[in-house]
C-alpha cells in the first residue's frame, strides 16, 4: 500500500489510521482546445493540455484504547493532527507518496477542501476522514534529480553562427544525460564564470541558447523555468535581457548537451539538473 507525507506529517496504515482510498494517482484531466472561438482568437484548435491533478485520500482514524471508555481525548487528538496538517495554507506544499516497494514520488500540492470527518453513532472513537488536494503541475516527480556538469577551456576567438555554435580556436565540451521519465522536462542550468557569450546546445535535438554577456569569475547565472515563468538570474538580479534563443527541454531518452563560449578560463563550468516526470505512480 502507500504512505503519504505532507506538511511534516505521514499518513499510513498503522494502529491509528488507515488509507482506504487514494484516488487521482494515475488519471488526469485532458483539456482540448476544440472550439471555433479559440481558433478565431488565434489559438490552436485541438491543442491538448493536461489539467490539474486532483488527489483524494480517504480512510479511517481510530483510537487503540477501549471504545467503552468515556475518555476519547486520544481520538480527538488524532483527528486534530490530521486537520492541522491538511490546512488550506500549509507551511510546506510538497506531497510525497511512498509505495510498498520503498520508492517515492513527489508533487507540489495544495489542499483543495477543508478535511472532512464523518462520525457514526455507536462508533465511538472512530471516524472516516476525507482529504482533497490539487496538483498544479500534473506530473509526478522523482524524489531525486538527474544532474551533471561539464567545463570548457576555450581562450579567445569569436563565435560562428552554426547549428551547434563553436568558437574558433577552442573546444566545445559535452555531457550526456538521460531522461527516463514519461515527458520532456525543463532543466535548471547553472553557468559559472569566467566565460563570455556562454552557449548551451542540445546536440541531439538542435535546440540552443546563449547569453550575450560575460559571466565573471566566481559569478553563477541560473536559468530555469517553472509553471509561473522563465528565469535567468544571478544573486537575485535578472539577466533575461541577455538571452538569445530559447531555454529548451530535455526530451525522453538520451541527450548530448554541449557547452561553449569565448574568453574562458579553467573555472568556467556548466551544471545541469532536472527531475524526471511521470503521469502515474
Amino acid at each position: 500500500m502507500y504512505s503519504i507525507t505532507y506538511n511534516n506529517f505521514t499518513l499510513t496504515n498503522d494502529s491509528n489510521h488507515t488509507i482506504e482510498v487514494l484516488d487521482g494517482i494515475s488519471g488526469v484531466d485532458v483539456r482540448n482546445s476544440e472550439d471555433f472561438i479559440t481558433g478565431a482568437d488565434g489559438g490552436n484548435i485541438w491543442e491538448q493540455k493536461l489539467g490539474m491533478r486532483v488527489i483524494t485520500i480517504q480512510g479511517i482514524i481510530f483510537t487503540s484504547t477501549d471504545t467503552t471508555s468515556t475518555d476519547f481525548s486520544a481520538y480527538y487528538a488524532l483527528r486534530a493532527t490530521v486537520a492541522k496538517c491538511f490546512v488550506l495554507n500549509p507551511t510546506s506544499n510538497v506531497l510525497t507518496v511512498t509505495k510498498s516497494d520503498g520508492t517515492t514520488s513527489t508533487a507540489t500540492a495544495k489542499v483543495y477542501a477543508i478535511p472532512e470527518f464523518k462520525e457514526t453513532a455507536g462508533d465511538a472513537g472512530e471516524c472516516i476522514y476525507t482529504v482533497v488536494l490539487k496538483i498544479e503541475n500534473p506530473y509526478w516527480q522523482d524524489s531525486s534529480t538527474v544532474s551533471g556538469s561539464v567545463g570548457v577551456t576555450t581562450v579567445g576567438g569569436m563565435p560562428i553562427p552554426a547549428p551547434v555554435p563553436m568558437p574558433i580556436g577552442g573546444t566545445t565540451n559535452t555531457i550526456t544525460v538521460i531522461n527516463a521519465g514519461d515527458y520532456a522536462v525543463y532543466p535548471t542550468i547553472l553557468i559559472t564564470g569566467q566565460i563570455t557569450n556562454p552557449s548551451v546546445t542540445n546536440i541531439t535535438t538542435g535546440a540552443t541558447f546563449n547569453l550575450g554577456m560575460t559571466v565573471t569569475s566566481g559569478q553563477t547565472i541560473t536559468t530555469q523555468r517553472d509553471t509561473k515563468g522563465l528565469y535567468i538570474t544571478s544573486g537575485g538580479v535578472s539577466y533575461f535581457q541577455y538571452l538569445n534563443g530559447d531555454l529548451f527541454t530535455i526530451p525522453v531518452g538520451t541527450s548530448v548537451i554541449a557547452f561553449s563560449g569565448t574568453a574562458t578560463d579553467v573555472s568556467a563550468l556548466m551544471s545541469i539538473s532536472f527531475t524526471q516526470a511521470y503521469t502515474s505512480l
